[in-house]
C-alpha cells in the first residue's frame, strides 16, 4: 500500500469524520472520488462497511421516505398499491 500524501490523508480523515457522524453521501461524488473511497475503505485506511454496502443502504432509505411520503399523501391509495400514475386520468381535475 502507498503512503499517502497530506491531502490525501485530509480527505480520509473528512471522509472517516462524515462516516462516523453518518453524513456521507456518497451520490455527491464524482467516479474518481468514489474510486479513491473505495479505496481507502478496502485498504482499511477508512474503517466503514463497504461503499457498496453504504450506497445500497441510502437508496433503500430513499425508497422507504419516498413511500412513508406517498402513503401520508394519499393512504386510500397507497393501501391499494395505486397512484396517480396507475389510474388512466388519476390526475385529471374535474370542474364544473
Amino acid at each position: 500500500m502507498a503512503e499517502l500524501n497530506e491531502q490525501q490523508k485530509q480527505f480520509a480523515e473528512q471522509l472517516q469524520k462524515s462516516i462516523n457522524e453518518n453524513t456521507f453521501a456518497p451520490e455527491t461524488l464524482d467516479r474518481r472520488k468514489l474510486k479513491a473511497v473505495d479505496y481507502l475503505i478496502k485498504n482499511n485506511i477508512v474503517k466503514s462497511k463497504p461503499l457498496e454496502t453504504i450506497i445500497n443502504e441510502r437508496n433503500k432509505a430513499r425508497e422507504d421516505i419516498a413511500k412513508v411520503e406517498t402513503t401520508a399523501k394519499d393512504p386510500i391509495a397507497a393501501a391499494f398499491g395505486r397512484d396517480d400514475s396507475s389510474i388512466p386520468g388519476g390526475d385529471f381535475i374535474l370542474s364544473g
